[in-house]
């Protein structure tokens, strides 16, 4: 089961100061950024992963972008199968060092 986040656009404040203009302008990009890339992604929830590749779905109808290990529930590494030819617009190849279950963020 999956999860969504998203913040609210950035909205500027009209001001005769070129400098305030400058600083809400980087943090309106910097916002926007966070929005596209990190935050629009899943938690995928309570994943075994096991000792060989074990590819997690990850529902966001385009290439993943990245990943974040948010719950591991014991003692393992967990890593991307960068042999995998899975297709990464539907699965998140993973490995672990000792079959785990795990929660993802993945953006």
């Amino acid at each position: 089961m999956g999860c969504e986040l998203a913040l609210s656009n950035f909205k500027t404040i009209k001001s005769e100061d070129a400098d305030t203009m400058s600083l809400q302008g980087n943090v309106r990009e910097y916002v926007n950024q966070l929005n596209n890339v990190i935050l629009s992604g899943r938690i995928v929830s309570s994943v075994v992963i096991g000792t060989s590749t074990t590819l997690v779905p990850h529902e966001l109808a385009r290439s993943y972008q990245g990943w974040h290990l948010v719950d591991l529930q014991g003692d393992a590494r967990v890593w991307r199968d960068a042999t995998s030819t899975a297709d990464t617009t539907r699965f998140l190849p993973l490995r672990a060092s000792s079959s785990v279950t795990v929660s993802l963020w993945v953006f």
